[in-house]
């Protein structure tokens, strides 16, 4: 015998249905050789703890004088009155969820004789007489019967007239056997000729409970309502050898504590087991469905299983099982967890358009730096940064920050506005680590300059022809572009030392060579303003290239989308490819079928003849997915010169994800 007997054990036993938490105390395991070595374990596999001071444990059952424990409120005829049998009580101490007690059934120095270790409890040391009478008899040891008898454990609050059945075993055939059908204050019990009996087990052996098979839940004697002589015992309990043991599962523990349904799930369980392989599984109930999740070893008794996200929103229930090499199981207590959806995240855009709301107010955003600290000033922090909702704002400190472009910072500050400016002023901050840049804004110089406050502090891409540029203007270089639908000037700093630096002189001979009057660009650049005016500001070198997109096209104005439905939702995106002549004004707009504008993809002036390819991610200009369902992508040309228009459309379809 280990010393597994020693102290409080982890729970042995969960019932089949995973969705049902056990809810009363359990016997799960008897020993009746040798007779000074008997004992019954018994487990608590309930969420609570349960005080023990009105519990009873009894083997003292009569049927040929009409002799029960349930007469016990009377006084009367509750107990055989024979040597061999006692009816006793708990002393007043209570077993916590997923733990267990050994009871000796004979003396403490019995019991450690034969294991090594004392038992939590022993029937001659510990345990109470029941009914004001000397129901413990004098005899030292050996109460149980080794062929056939009955052992009951039951609750009495001292003051009702009936008791409760907690557990109830009988062993090798019903001549010991309980029916309080017909009882005055009781429910029908299972008859005596149908109730299952368990097996006897021999020497070197012991009986195991697996759990309590398809006993009746309603309807009974139970402290539960259960019928707990309705059991089927035959198969619920189980011999086997007593070197044999269960594979001990502890305490199952969940990383995050509180999931959202966009966390993934981290499961990890200890397991020790004394046979030669074990197998644990997570079992999940979700949304109806029950699924089994292998637990990988990841250290010596350490398991763990990382399940995706659930969605959408609801109750996760699950437990942890073991199997071991002689076919034994274990599990650990059913818990739940309530998934629900991410709390609103304030956003950049949040702020923005809610500036009233926010002005003057000190809040925490969280975004990546599109533009970093000493490159629009260097005697104080002045810069940039966007989240994911398409919208940045300025970051101000008197005092400069190391915030590197494509930091991930998460920033606390009061907001507020200057020279038409947004601002956040940090007064505290913390570096998660470094993130992409966000994908930039396509957007045309019409569409800035009619709402320069809309895009200031946005990441933007715009393309065009330079038309004019001036050095060392108020400490930097104004680079005018011009898109065909209007131009708007590029604010390069000299502090930024990427055309110029801040003696005015070039220092990048590569980029004056592009940023030449008559040359086609493309710049990524954060929206700003200057005296209420749109202006873009570039902070890095690698913020201009040539203005190349797409392959040679010598047709009209054209539209093709991929046949087939994609699932946003899933991270799909559609692909799209569109060709036009040159000079012309391009809208790419999405309707759903009732003609409803539901998504503009782009407005942009197209000067040279091309055949683009591009894909989008099934979202509108808020950020939104779109919900399943038809749509129709419709390209419409204008023709600067003429004013003559020319379309094309093409239909498709959002699917929903399975």
């Amino acid at each position: 015998m280990t010393n597994r007997f020693s102290g409080l054990w982890i729970l042995l036993l969960i019932p089949a249905l995973l969705s049902a938490v056990p809810d009363h105390l359990y016997m799960t395991e008897l020993v009746l050789l040798p007779n000074k070595a008997e004992y019954v374990q018994i487990t608590n596999p309930t969420n609570q703890t349960i005080q023990l001071g009105d519990y009873y444990l009894t083997d003292a059952t009569d049927t040929a004088n009409g002799k029960y424990y349930y007469n016990l409120p009377s006084g009367e005829d509750f107990w055989s009155g024979l040597s061999s049998d006692f009816v006793a009580r708990f002393p007043d101490i209570s077993i916590a969820p997923g733990q267990s007690l050994i009871v000796g059934l004979g003396r403490t120095s019995d019991y450690s004789d034969e294991y090594g270790s004392a038992p939590d409890l022993s029937l001659k040391n510990d345990m109470l007489p029941a009914g004001g009478e000397a129901t413990i008899p004098g005899r030292l040891n050996g109460y149980l019967d080794d062929i056939a008898e009955t052992l009951v454990l039951f609750y009495w609050d001292g003051l009702s007239s009936i008791v409760k059945d907690v557990d109830y075993l009988i062993w090798g055939n019903r001549s010991h056997a309980v029916d309080k059908t017909n009882v005055a204050g009781y429910a029908p019990d299972t008859p005596v000729n149908q109730q299952s009996v368990a097996l006897v087990h021999g020497v070197d052996q012991k009986m195991i409970h697996n759990d309590e098979g398809s006993e009746p839940a309603s309807g009974g004697n139970g402290i539960s309502g259960h019928d707990e002589t309705g059991e089927p015992l035959d198969t619920t309990w189980d011999v086997v050898d007593k070197g044999e043991s269960k594979p001990t599962i502890g305490t199952l523990q969940r990383i995050p504590a509180n999931p959202t349904t966009v966390d993934t799930l981290t499961f990890q369980v200890s397991v020790t087991d004394a046979s030669d392989a074990v197998t644990v599984q997570l079992v999940t109930r979700f949304a109806g469905s029950k699924t089994v999740h292998p637990m990988m070893a990841i250290s010596t008794d350490q398991y763990r299983a990382v399940l995706d996200p659930f969605t959408p929103s609801g109750t996760l229930i699950y437990y942890a099982r073991a199997e071991n090499a002689w076919g034994l199981k274990d599990s650990s207590l059913t818990q739940s967890v309530t998934i629900s959806d991410p709390p609103e995240v304030l956003t950049i855009r949040d702020v923005r358009d809610n500036y009233d709301v926010y002005n003057g107010e000190t809040v925490t955003l969280r975004g990546v730096m599109t533009i970093g600290s000493g490159k629009l000033r260097t005697d104080r922090l002045s810069a940039y940064f966007q989240d994911g909702s398409g919208r940045g704002i300025n970051v101000y400190r008197a005092s400069m920050i190391d915030l590197p472009r494509g930091t991930d910072v998460e920033i606390t500050g009061e907001i507020t506005e200057f020279g038409g400016v947004k601002e956040i002023v940090v007064s505290s901050y913390n570096i998660i680590g470094t993130a992409p840049l966000p994908e930039p804004l396509n957007i045309s110089v019409e569409v800035l300059r009619r709402n320069p406050l809309e895009y200031e502090g946005s990441y933007l891409r715009l393309s065009g022809m330079i038309s004019s540029r001036g050095d060392n203007v108020g400490g930097g270089s104004n680079i005018d572009i011009d898109d065909g639908t209007g131009s708007v000037t590029i604010r390069i700093w000299n502090s930024t030392n990427v055309l110029l630096n801040e003696s005015g002189i070039i220092v990048n001979d590569e980029l004056d060579s592009l940023l030449q009057v008559g040359n086609m660009i493309t710049v990524n650049s954060v929206g700003g303003v200057y005296n209420n005016n749109a202006q873009l500001l570039v902070g890095y070198a690698d913020n201009f290239a040539p203005w190349i997109e797409g392959e040679d096209w010598d047709a009209g104005v054209s539209l093709k989308i991929a046949p087939y439905p994609f699932v946003p939702q899933a991270g799909e995106v559609l692909q799209y490819t569109f060709g036009f002549p040159s000079g012309v004004r391009l809208v790419l707009r999405v309707y759903d079928m009732s003609g409803r504008h539901v998504a503009t993809l782009f407005d942009e002036f197209k000067g040279l003849s091309r055949e683009i390819t591009r894909i989008w991610n099934g979202r509108d200009a808020t950020d939104k997915l779109l919900p399943p369902g038809q749509y129709i992508m419709h390209l419409e040309g204008t023709d600067r010169s003429t004013g003559k228009v020319t379309s094309d459309m093409a239909p498709f379809v959002i699917a929903v994800r399975f």
